[in-house]
């Protein structure tokens, strides 16, 4: 191990020097990347020119309505940058705006339809697949309406902006519309949304707005310290005024004291074979005020920052047995502590703790596979989601890297291995901060 490590040094050090490459290794090929694309958008927009050349406008808004309907999240490449690939319902809505004829002909088909999900309190639907029509703006309005509500002010912003080109946003429509963006702007620490709710009030006739920035309230967000933060940003780290010897320890969970309490052979192991730093290297903590929380994937627990008092445990993984279950994980930990696929992370959301129970081998997660939130406070669970079995494309699926919080809701990362055809997909899944329950799914 030790020689490989040093050749891998060296030519790691001779490539940076510039040494050359074998051309054998250059020619070998990268692995290829395959975005969500559409074929069926492809082929419907490559033929709407030959639609609107004949004036068959209401065919055309039909073949485009279903792109809407059934292909809208997925993209396509862009004809000026092959690196760059849009969403197909932006390349819909250019396509309609740019004939005024073919417009008019959707409004016309359309609009009935977009009338009634907005009626019947479906804005976000009408939204997302009918814009452009005078129900579709609407519904775009209420959906920020409902986003600045509920602070969740970037999704507001990003709700109106769309209508930017919307044929709309004039007369009291644009006034509205206007006057919600200059409000939204006024939460979020970026210039350049409060520039174009300048202009759009300058559109639409209200003149100059006044646009002083929201503060948040004193202590309204409380700083996270994560064992990851600033990892990649190139800093070094200092590690000049850290003590050879830790002031304190304590063992990471019952399973820690079970074994270390427990009859040979476990306890008998030479001690190099125990020892708790690189069984856990994989357990990033992170802490809020004066509390730390650690997750090895089995337990999650709080401890005192300074004392390393327990505050509380709660076990994620199988329920206990008489032991032999324990001293089996622990064995387990020990074999593989260095072998593992991702880390043990916790994040802190206001007063929700989100984690993913098991350790991570093999493309899937021994001892458990579910997303947990728990009361911070408590260690109480509020709720756990297996995310394969939420939908049928998910299945499965293994969670990998840390859990994301944005405002209500939980995003996390899905990786599936499909070994019969060499292929890896990862998804990213959208999951209610509350309740789990799952809002959207991306390929």
């Amino acid at each position: 191990m030790r020689q490989r490590t040093t050749a891998g040094l060296a030519l790691a050090l001779a490539m940076g020097l510039g040494w050359n490459a074998p051309p054998a290794w250059a020619a070998q090929p990268e692995n290829p990347v395959y975005a969500d694309d559409s074929p069926l958008a492809a082929d419907t927009l490559g033929r709407l020119d030959d639609l609107l050349s004949i004036e068959s406008y209401s065919e055309g808004a039909r073949v485009l309505q279903r792109l809407l309907d059934d292909e809208g999240q997925r993209v396509l490449r862009s004809q000026g940058d092959d690196s760059l690939f849009l969403p197909v319902r932006e390349l819909v809505h250019d396509r309609l705006l740019g004939s005024a004829p073919l417009l008019e002909r959707y409004i016309e088909a359309e609009g009935a339809r977009a009338q009634a999900l907005v009626e019947s309190g479906r804005w976000g639907e009408a939204e997302r697949t009918r814009l452009l029509t005078p129900w579709g703006f609407e519904a775009a309005l209420r959906v920020a309406q409902v986003h600045l509500e509920n602070a969740r002010f970037q999704s507001a912003l990003r709700a109106l902006a769309q209508l930017d080109r919307h044929p709309q946003r004039t007369g009291q429509g644009g006034r509205d519309a206007a006057a919600l963006l200059g409000e939204a702007s006024r939460y979020v620490a970026d210039d350049r949304w409060r520039e174009l709710a300048r202009a759009w009030a300058r559109q639409s006739g209200l003149g100059e707005p006044e646009l002083a920035p929201v503060a948040p309230p004193p202590g309204a967000q409380q700083r996270v310290h994560a064992a990851l933060d600033g990892l990649g940003t190139g800093e070094a780290l200092d590690l000049g005024s850290l003590s050879h010897t830790p002031l304190r320890s304590e063992p990471l969970s019952p399973v820690d004291r079970r074994v270390i309490d427990a009859p040979a052979p476990l306890r008998d192991q030479p001690a190099r074979q125990r020892t708790r730093p690189r069984t856990y290297a994989w357990s990033m903590p992170s802490s809020v005020g004066d509390v730390l929380y650690v997750s090895d994937g089995v337990t999650v627990s709080a401890w005192d920052r300074f004392t390393l008092s327990s505050i509380w445990q709660r076990r994620i993984g199988p329920p206990a047995g008489q032991g032999e279950r324990d001293r089996y994980i622990e064995a387990t930990r020990q074999r593989l502590g260095q072998g593992l696929e991702d880390s043990a992370s916790v994040t802190i959301a206001g007063d929700v703790l989100l984690t993913t129970s098991g350790l991570a081998r093999s493309g899937g997660r021994q001892d458990g596979e579910s997303v947990f939130a728990l009361d911070r406070a408590t260690g109480r669970v509020l709720w756990s989601v297996d995310v394969s079995r939420l939908d049928e494309a998910l299945s499965n699926t293994s969670v990998r890297g840390p859990v994301l919080v944005d405002g209500q809701t939980v995003v996390v990362t899905a990786r599936k291995a499909v070994r019969a055809r060499r292929l890896v997909s990862q998804y990213f899944v959208g999951l209610d901060l509350r309740t789990g329950a799952l809002r959207w799914t991306r390929l």
